[in-house]
C-alpha cells in the first residue's frame, strides 16, 4: 500500500518533468526542476514500518528555482 501511495505522489509531483540529458548541452534561461532519479522501490515491507527516501533535485536553469507549494497524497 505504501508503494502505491509513493507512486501516486511521484506521478502527481513530477508530472510534466522528463529526463533532461540534453539540458546540459544547452543553457536553460528559466528555472527548471530536474531529478537525478524519479522512482524508488522499497520492495516488501511490513505495514508498521516507517520508510524514508530522499529524492535529489537540482536546477539546471540560470534563474532561481522557487517551490511555493508542495502537496503530498
Amino acid at each position: 500500500m505504501k508503494q502505491l501511495i509513493l507512486l501516486v505522489f511521484l506521478i502527481f509531483f513530477i508530472s510534466g518533468i522528463h529526463a533532461q540529458d540534453s539540458s546540459k548541452a544547452r543553457p536553460i534561461k528559466n528555472a527548471k526542476i530536474s531529478f537525478t532519479e524519479i522512482l524508488h522501490d522499497f520492495g516488501s515491507v511490513n505495514e508498521d514500518t516507517t520508510l524514508i527516501y530522499r529524492f535529489v533535485f537540482y536546477n539546471p536553469g540560470q534563474d532561481t528555482l522557487r517551490i511555493y507549494r508542495l502537496k503530498s497524497s
